[in-house]
């Protein structure tokens, strides 16, 4: 039986990720994300970082991959402290809106 986790459960583990990150960020001595953007030779823009950290953005794997090896941590550090609701969760689900009169 698959898990579907509920909207503010999401959004809790992509605030979670995002400070993980900044943390870890600010660990590596970058004061501003500017330097992070540096880091990574512009492959994740300032304003990625700064949407992930702040707003809440899903980011894509892609994304946390550069951003994880930028980082200098694994994947496993990187979402070290950000967990949802288990092991049995593992088929994305795609939510349909229901249409109202």
């Amino acid at each position: 039986m698959d898990t579907i986790i509920d909207i503010s459960t999401y959004w809790m583990l992509l605030v979670t990720l995002g400070t993980r990150i900044q943390e870890l960020r600010l660990k590596r001595g970058w004061k501003t994300r500017k330097d992070a953007d540096r880091a990574t030779d512009g492959n994740v823009p300032e304003d990625t970082w700064k949407n992930i950290e702040t707003k809440g953005t899903d980011p894509r794997l892609s994304t946390l991959q550069k951003m994880q090896e930028a980082l200098g941590v694994s994947i496993h550090e990187l979402l070290d402290g950000v967990s949802g609701p288990g092991p049995t969760d593992t088929k994305p689900r795609r939510r349909r809106a229901k249409l109202t009169d």
